[in-house]
């Protein structure tokens, strides 16, 4: 494990200094991501932000979670030994449960009420001041 932690941070470190970090300080400056250069924009009243933050925070989880599972997979797949199976399978059954609790918060938000999901209220509200 610690030598797997040591090859990640030898690559991530060569990605640094080789000036690929790059791409990840232009995501707002470019179009790449409307989501994330509205996030950052002074102009956006608090439910647009809000809105912006939800969608992005999702995607987050959504992503981590399937690097996740690359993991748990790693794990139950490299290893002939039965406890790291065993928490490879652990790993898995966490991420399938915290997947299904982000889907359940997105639909539960949208059985409530879809606008919820778009903060029209807060804006509504704004707009009649």
């Amino acid at each position: 494990m610690a030598n797997i932690y040591k090859k990640f941070r030898d690559y991530i470190h060569s990605l640094y200094t080789a000036g690929m970090y790059q791409a990840v300080f232009n995501l707002t400056d470019d179009n790449l991501s409307p989501a994330l250069s509205q996030i950052v924009n002074p102009n956006q009243d608090l439910a647009t932000f809000i809105n912006n933050a939800f969608k992005i925070a999702i995607s987050v989880g959504a992503i981590l979670a399937v690097m996740r599972i690359a993991w748990a997979g790693y794990l139950y797949i490299a290893s002939d030994l039965w406890p790291s199976k065993q928490k490879g399978r652990e790993i898995l059954q966490d991420v399938a449960l915290g997947l299904l609790l982000l889907i359940a918060v997105y639909i539960i938000l949208y059985q409530i009420n879809p606008d919820i999901l778009n903060l029209d209220a807060i804006r509504s509200l704004r707009q009649a001041q």
